[in-house]
């Protein structure tokens, strides 16, 4: 089966018009986002207030080429810190598709899964021998998530010919697994990012 999968794999990368290596490693970028990390239904409003500050760095690979789209591998290690929930620290890989028009505008939609490890912004209590609550170490919270993200750009490879691009994006995610109490969490972001492509087509 899995042989199979990798033949049809190896079909597609063919019959892509843009399927060299060179014209791939030129695709990848080295990008950072800044965030607003936010509690909320996918579209509520993810600027809220107070500020709750995230970075990320990203990257991702392309799968299949066309003249004004792709398909891409994406992947991300991020940090961000709640003021009212936790401190996160994230990586995540997904899929996104990305089409561009001839002046450079661009539109993509992403599905990211990934891992988070959160830590309490407040402290926690436990209840030692003595029938006494005292101060506990937070040791962390494991959860797995699954998203969406909506993007817009700018890519001033199109008609400027310089490697970069600008983007705003929203990125929700469904955290699971997030407590005893609370099974499951959403959270929004508003992102500002830029990416730069260090590789050149020969």
């Amino acid at each position: 089966m899995m042989k199979k999968l990798f033949v049809l794999l190896g079909i597609l990368c063919q019959f892509s018009p843009l399927n060299s290596t060179a014209q791939k490693r030129a695709e990848i970028p080295i990008g950072i986002e800044f965030y607003n990390h936010t509690i909320g239904l996918p579209f509520d409003n993810p600027n809220k207030k107070p500020f709750n500050f995230g970075l990320a760095i990203t990257s991702s690979y392309p799968l299949l080429l066309k003249k004004h789209s792709k398909i891409t591998l994406d992947g991300e290690l991020g940090y961000f810190k709640h003021k009212e929930l936790a401190t996160g620290i994230n990586i995540n890989t997904g899929l996104s598709y990305t089409f561009t028009t001839g002046i450079g505008i661009y539109f993509a939609a992403g599905i990211p899964l990934g891992y988070i490890r959160t830590f309490n912004a407040y402290d926690l209590y436990s209840l030692n021998d003595n029938g006494e609550y005292e101060l506990s170490k937070d040791k962390g919270r494991s959860s797995l998530f699954l998203g969406y993200s909506l993007q817009v750009g700018y890519d001033f490879r199109k008609k400027l010919n310089i490697p970069f691009s600008f983007y705003v994006k929203n990125e929700w995610w469904l955290q699971t697994n997030y407590s005893k109490y609370l099974p499951s969490l959403l959270q929004n972001t508003l992102r500002i990012g830029i990416n730069i492509y260090p590789f050149k087509q020969n």
